[in-house]
């Protein structure tokens, strides 16, 4: 049975977090459990994987495929991460004005389970169009 994040209120922000994937088998299971693992379950989950020559594609669709509101394509020719995303931001979403797209490499992750709402809280409170991450690292927080 698949699982499924209902949203808390009608209205609310929606995440469409696209996740570009190419070998990153090491790395995927992390990254996908830590946007499972958000408390504000608000959110779509589309992955794509880009002709991985490692077991990427396997590992993340028996994670996608326990839940309603992630999608995972294989393309049939490598097109490159650009290309991955832009495709996947064409996708129509029901009410755009409410939605937040976000990118997440294979191989990175979302370091606790409130990022998703700081974010929402972000433009709740200033009305911003785009907001840009830093990642931390064992050298402190980096561009």
């Amino acid at each position: 049975m698949k699982k499924d994040h209902k949203p808390v209120k009608e209205k609310e922000l929606l995440f469409n977090i696209v996740v570009p994937v190419f070998n990153a088998e090491k790395y995927i299971e992390k990254c996908l459990n830590s946007i499972i693992n958000q408390s504000y379950k608000r959110f779509q989950l589309q992955v794509v994987d880009d002709c991985s020559g490692d077991s990427s594609y396997e590992i993340a669709t028996s994670i996608c495929n326990d839940y309603k509101n992630f999608k995972i394509y294989k393309n049939s020719r490598r097109i490159g991460a650009l290309n991955n995303i832009c495709n996947l931001l064409n996708t129509k979403v029901k009410e755009p004005t409410m939605t937040v797209d976000l990118i997440i490499d294979g191989d990175d992750y979302l370091y606790s389970g409130d990022v998703l709402n700081i974010l929402k809280e972000k433009y709740d409170q200033t009305n911003c169009l785009i907001t840009y991450g830093s990642h931390i690292s064992s050298k402190g927080v980096q561009g």
